[in-house]
């Protein structure tokens, strides 16, 4: 589960792209958020990120997709 800082941009996207990696994101902290962090804590699926946060085998990714003239025919991030 995420919680992206409002008005930053940056954590926004980073939000979207965690978004599309299938993690939880909340935008914003209401009286239902203790009961979706309760739940996200006995119930979700726990994401291994380890394929990112191995550099040398991000680094093989990104080279992988250096190189070509086109956008991949899928989002990098599905690859991991």
């Amino acid at each position: 589960m995420v919680l992206p800082i409002q008005n930053q941009y940056e954590q926004l996207c980073n939000a979207a792209a965690l978004q599309q990696m299938g993690i939880s994101v909340v935008s914003k902290v209401t009286e239902e958020f203790s009961n979706r962090l309760e739940e996200w804590l006995h119930t979700a699926n726990v994401r291994k990120l380890t394929d990112i946060t191995d550099t040398e085998n991000l680094l093989n990714i990104i080279m992988k997709y250096a190189g070509r003239k086109n956008s991949p025919t899928q989002p990098v991030y599905e690859s991991f």
